[in-house]
């Protein structure tokens, strides 16, 4: 089993005081310069000592839950009385001997961009402290305490994601220090429903904001509005942003000359202004959101010559590429009118962010701009060029040594940028995505070259095939030191219980046949991961999950055992159904049957409740 202790408190840090409440801790000034960015962060994990509570005594709660701040999370109390009384059947709203005292402090040692993020656990006057330096350093500090002291885990979204043991310790070690991330952007992206909000709040992501801007109100999306209750949000990130902001449907008839084919025409000072009043407009209806998204609208469609000839030399004379994908590099133009409106956001705005990507032609730094604004957040999508099969940097492939490089020319140009992953791929079809130590690999990376943000491109559902690595990724944001192994062994075995073996050696085997692939994993998964994900193996993954499923001896279990046979199972269904397709396109008339038969395979195997009929297809 997992050493609990070791996973919690992670990398050791010297010099904290590791007894009674403390906010002292020698530490960086709090504003570093843009030339600090490149080396390692200080890190707050707390110490390798402190000291034991019991909080439970003789069957009875020691400690009594009070709220100290009206500032507090209204959630922060209610889920520690929720999960406590569930693990223990003990009744923590009784009167106590002590208290149990949620609060919100000051940490002037820790840096500004994760103060308001950072706890502590400590005794003041014998009385339990869960001090938080904001709203949601407060309610981390509560999940924190409901780990070590009840080793409760929210390894996945739901119920059958969430670990209660039968008898746990009810022992909590406090005086340990200050804990905060090692990143301060941890972005979830694409989570909108409560279930996977709260699973990210748990595991100390931030839940993003996705109004609805194309609202003069500016209006919610999401019908749960989790993140108001529990810290508030840290970004408005609307991926492909320009026609939320100004929406063709209301402005094209009357202003045909903003737009292109694809794209805002951002040569044209009309638009940027009015790009800049909605920006002001949202800060000003959404006061507690840090960012606000100005991105492109997915693909390509930009006006004719938007990069000029000069421009695109500048790229060439710099060693970057002067076309990606047959497309005109347009970093220059691009970056050059998101600054101008990030400056003339500044004057009115300078608490806020303006969040833009780097993406497809576009990803590269501009060479003849010094640097984007300092109110400017910058994801480098990690995207043209991409291999998602192998560690960023790694000489297995040029397009992972490529992007590497684009990432260091980034932190020449912004002022800690972000990664924008996919962990989910949406071109690869479902299809299995093992890639947890390959996440770990790019985090350290990332965090060595001085970035402070990570967006993960998510998406709700198929938890079997990506649980793993959003664990994983969720785990070292917070604390880059800690072991992707041990965090898997903590999320294989909470989740799989007696199953769990040969569920991780399934799990094993498909990431040491990605790893070892000798070409790039980008977008094409039947010339590129099929001879990868060989009928071979994905015939012994699927027997090593059969095995888990017997192994298995509760119901919660043994459905995640099934979860994550589901994609296996797909996998070999689904190259029948691409390659009888190419087949057929190839003129081999007798293939449709083919396809109609994987097709129907995969129908009954995800339950579709439908199938094809040979015989009422249109074309035979």
């Amino acid at each position: 089993m997992v050493n609990r202790r070791d996973v919690l408190l992670g990398v050791i840090s010297a010099g904290v005081v590791a007894s009674g409440c403390s906010n002292r801790r020698s530490g960086t000034p709090d504003d570093e310069t843009r030339s600090d960015q490149s080396k390692p962060r200080e890190t707050y994990h707390g110490a390798s000592t402190g000291e034991s509570v019991d909080l439970v005594v003789g069957g009875e709660a020691q400690f009594e839950p009070t709220v100290a701040d009206e500032a507090v999370p209204s959630a922060t109390r209610n889920e520690f009385i929720h999960y406590a009384e569930v693990s223990t059947d003990i009744d923590f709203t009784q009167e106590a001997a002590y208290s149990l005292r949620f609060e919100i402090g000051s940490f002037e040692s820790v840096r500004k961009a994760v103060r308001e993020e950072a706890f502590e656990l400590c005794l003041s006057n014998q009385d339990l402290v869960v001090r938080g330096g904001g709203p949601r350093g407060v309610l981390y500090g509560t999940y924190e305490l409901l780990e070590r002291a009840f080793g409760i885990r929210w390894l996945a979204p739901g119920p059958d994601g969430t670990v209660i043991p039968d008898e746990p310790s009810l022992t909590v070690l406090v005086n340990d220090g200050i804990h905060a991330p090692d990143f301060a952007a941890r972005v979830a992206g694409a989570f909108h429903s409560e279930e996977y909000l709260l699973w990210a709040i748990r595991n100390r992501l931030q839940p993003t904001y996705w109004p609805a801007v194309s609202d003069a109100a500016f209006t919610h999306t999401s019908t749960e509005p989790v993140g108001e209750t529990r810290g508030g949000y840290v970004a408005s990130t609307n991926i492909h942003s320009f026609y939320d902001l100004l929406p063709p449907s209301k402005y094209r008839e009357k202003h045909p000359e903003w737009y292109s084919e694809n794209q805002l025409d951002l040569r044209n000072a009309a638009v940027r202004d009015a790009l800049v009043e909605r920006c002001r407009r949202f800060f000003n209806t959404n006061p507690n959101v840090d960012h606000v998204a100005v991105t492109p609208e997915d693909g390509y469609g930009w006006p004719p010559r938007f990069a000029s000839d000069s421009q695109i030399r500048a790229q060439r004379d710099a060693g970057q590429p002067a076309r990606l994908k047959h497309h005109r590099n347009i970093s220059e133009p691009f970056f050059r009118a998101i600054s101008a409106i990030a400056n003339r956001l500044k004057k009115t705005h300078p608490d806020k962010r303006l969040y833009t990507s780097a993406y497809l032609n576009y990803v590269w730094p501009p060479v003849t701009l010094q640097g984007v604004p300092d109110n400017v957040t910058v994801a480098v999508a990690h995207y043209n060029p991409a291999d998602y099969a192998h560690p960023i940097g790694s000489t297995a492939t040029e397009a992972s040594e490529r992007f590497e490089t684009v990432l260091q020319r980034w932190t020449e140009r912004a002022e800690a940028p972000w990664l924008y992953a996919y962990t989910v791929k949406y071109a690869l079809d479902c299809l299995p995505f093992p890639i947890a130590n390959r996440l770990a690999t790019d985090i350290e990376t990332i965090f060595q070259l001085g970035y402070d943000g990570f967006y993960s491109q998510g998406g709700e559902g198929r938890w079997g095939q990506y649980g793993p690595h959003f664990y994983v990724m969720a785990r070292k944001l917070w604390n880059v030191d800690i072991s992707a192994d041990e965090v898997l062994d903590q999320y294989f075995d909470g989740m799989f219980g007696r199953g769990s073996p040969p569920v991780r050696s399934a799990y094993d085997r498909l990431w040491n046949a990605l790893q070892n692939a000798d070409h790039a994993v980008d977008r094409h998964p039947l010339t590129e991961l099929r001879p990868v994900f060989t009928d071979g193996l994905i015939e012994s993954v699927v027997s090593s999950l059969d095995t888990a499923v017997s192994a298995t001896t509760t119901p919660r279990t043994r459905r995640n055992v099934r979860a994550m046979r589901l994609g296996a199972a797909y996998t070999k269904h689904y190259f029948a159904f691409r390659q009888a397709i190419v087949d057929h396109e190839e003129g081999d008339r007798t293939s449709l049957r083919r396809v109609v038969d994987a097709y129907n395979d995969i129908a009954e195997l995800v339950d579709l409740g439908e199938e094809w009929d040979l015989d009422a297809l249109p074309v035979h």
